[in-house]
């Protein structure tokens, strides 16, 4: 059988508007479909929040901290599908991405540029995201397999333009009225901040998710009658959340390594039905995508590290054979001079002399700091992230944490 992939990145998508990811409040029955029908990693971190460092990941199957230039994207996965006549296609609405010297190694590369728009769109089909739904639709269908059909939205991180109807379905009778503007937000709130003035941004937001999803069925819908849809691996994913002042922050006027900027929303759909409806906790990074395209498509890519890890074997029905997935008992996240490391049980975030520490999987949202209650914690964690970032750039192995770094304290 022919395999061929579809790679879907919405950028600035976090995982809590999301109703596999526990959201109640925002419509997104298409996402909550998808993942009826996939695996469901809960766990996926990004390595570092800034686009090309994903990408590094993505397409070099190379952590942020490995080697020297963290940004400095090969698009080596590219070269090793070309080599093995696989056809390679990217569709994105980011100049950025386009003009990194890396997608130069798709055999198509198309952007669409799209005019910022001046005004909310009147209906979802106005969009600036359903215009890039809408090229999908047209290049997927003169796809050939094998293909890599690579789809990079900005997402969020676009001027937001969802219909005004949308952010009004989500307000109540007693809110004032929600926001009218396409600016994307990014700014520290004040302690005396206005509930008001961020009820219309969340608002907002969560209406951009709303369009993503509408989009996201269409895709499902062409796929759903695909000729070849036994061969077929979809992955949908983010590169980045996008912080909705948990922690007094709005979109990207910082980047503190906190849940709602680091957990990103992760989905593997294959049209076999292989690993429908599962839920996985394992540790998961941006180079484990270039490993699970690497195992899908039979390719060897020499520049991944033994870090990247493919997820396919934890898709496998019936597979009871341990995973390195399985075995992951941290991962870590660079941020300029800020780092962190997130184990099954801990999450502990060092800025500078800074820490903070919260219990994972508990805390989500990370709003009860608790270092001085576990200083034992936090200086097994320190030594465990300096001696995993060295690890990384050498490639040595990590010796496994403490049993109370993995469990969590009794």
């Amino acid at each position: 059988m022919t395999r061929s992939a579809i790679v879907l990145v919405v950028d600035r998508l976090g995982t809590g508007c999301l109703g596999p990811y526990g959201n109640t409040w925002v419509p997104t029955p298409n996402f909550n479909a998808l993942a009826a029908q996939s695996t469901v990693w809960n766990n996926a971190l990004s390595d570092a929040p800034d686009l090309l460092q994903a990408y590094r990941g993505w397409w070099d199957g190379k952590h942020a901290l490995e080697n020297s230039d963290a940004a400095n994207v090969s698009g080596a996965l590219l070269a090793k599908l070309a080599d093995a006549n696989v056809a390679t296609t990217l569709l994105t609405d980011a100049a950025l991405l386009a003009e990194a010297p890396a997608t130069d190694r798709f055999a198509e590369k198309r952007l669409l540029d799209l005019p910022p728009p001046n005004d909310l769109a009147e209906d979802v089909e106005q969009t600036a995201m359903a215009s890039l739904f809408a090229e999908a639709m047209d290049a997927l269908s003169q796809q050939e397999s094998p293909f890599l059909f690579w789809m990079h939205s900005r997402g969020m991180a676009a001027p937001w333009d969802a219909p005004l109807a949308l952010r009004t379905a989500l307000a109540d009778e007693e809110d004032p009225d929600p926001l009218t503007g396409t600016n994307v937000p990014s700014l520290r709130l004040n302690d005396d901040y206005d509930p008001d003035e961020l009820l219309g941004v969340v608002q907002a937001y969560a209406a951009q998710v709303m369009v993503a999803d509408e989009c996201l069925g269409v895709l499902m819908d062409a796929l759903a009658q695909h000729s070849q849809r036994e061969g077929l691996l979809l992955m949908v994913t983010s590169p980045r959340g996008f912080p909705l002042g948990e922690h007094h922050i709005i979109g990207d006027c910082a980047t503190e390594l906190r849940g709602e900027l680091l957990h990103v929303p992760l989905l593997t759909w294959q049209g076999s039905g292989q690993g429908a409806l599962l839920r996985n906790h394992a540790l998961i990074q941006p180079p484990d995508v270039a490993a699970t395209l690497i195992d899908w498509f039979g390719v060897d890519l020499p520049s991944a590290t033994s870090f990247a890890q493919s997820l396919l074997p934890l898709t496998e029905n019936g597979n009871t054979d341990p995973s390195p997935l399985q075995q992951r008992d941290r991962v870590i996240s660079i941020a300029g001079d800020e780092q962190s490391i997130r184990t099954p049980a801990w999450f502990l975030r060092k800025a500078g002399e800074e820490v903070e520490l919260y219990c994972k999987p508990d805390d989500r949202w990370e709003l009860n700091e608790v270092s001085r209650r576990c200083p034992q914690i936090v200086d097994q964690l320190i030594v465990a992230l300096n001696q995993s970032a060295q690890s990384l750039a050498t490639g040595d192995e990590n010796p496994p944490l403490a049993d109370e770094l993995v469990e969590g304290l009794d």
